[in-house]
């Protein structure tokens, strides 16, 4: 359990170090807190607090994953490389993807409230 414990902290350690090092995921954390805050304003129903969630996690578990690897490509080679390049370029592209099915997923989850609303 204690073990369980500290890897815990680890991967809380890691997301607040992107946090306070990477400019995207202050980004996703100021989307993350407005989508949570608007879900809280609309009083969106229960599945779509599951979906909300969903597409939260999906931009934020792509762009942690593209962060380590630009993190480990750079320690790796810090010439420029096609192929590391390419793997860059390849993880942007899959946080680029998350951002846009969460931007629309969004504009889909909100705008039966906030048309209602107004």
């Amino acid at each position: 359990m204690r073990q369980w414990l500290r890897s815990f902290g680890f991967a809380w350690q890691g997301i607040r170090s992107g946090i306070r090092q990477e400019a995207h995921l202050k980004f996703h954390l100021a989307a993350t807190l407005t989508a949570l805050a608007m879900g809280f304003l609309l009083s969106i129903g229960r599945i779509e607090w599951l979906i909300l969630l969903i597409l939260i996690g999906l931009v934020w578990i792509t762009e942690l994953f593209n962060t380590a690897l630009e993190v480990l490509s750079n320690k790796v080679e810090i010439n420029h490389d096609p192929q590391i390049k390419l793997v860059k370029d390849l993880a942007a592209g899959s946080v680029l993807i998350a951002a846009l099915i969460a931007l629309v997923g969004g504009i889909l989850l909100f705008s039966p409230y906030i048309c209602a609303w107004i």
